[in-house]
């Protein structure tokens, strides 16, 4: 395949994208390491559990499956969906 300037671009995107989002999420870690660690791990538990229930519905997975970079995600790797 050809990859053309504009293909290169699409797929970086969404990579330059979730880096930038990854970035402006640090300034939302409050707290002592030791607490950064149980909300992690209690939204670890949130997301296991709506995994092993098949919910894609759940209000912490739906966001992260049906949004722009998921769609584009998609389009690469339609049974990742």
């Amino acid at each position: 395949m050809n990859w053309t300037a504009s293909h290169r671009v699409a797929l970086l995107e969404p990579k330059l994208r979730l880096a930038q989002r990854s970035a402006s999420l640090e300034c939302y870690h409050h707290g002592t390491p030791e607490s950064i660690q149980a909300e992690i791990n209690k939204l670890d538990l949130q997301w296991r559990a709506a995994d092993a229930a098949n919910n894609d519905h759940d209000p912490l997975v739906y966001p992260h499956l049906n949004n722009s970079l998921a769609d584009r995600c998609a389009t690469f790797a339609p049974s990742c969906r």
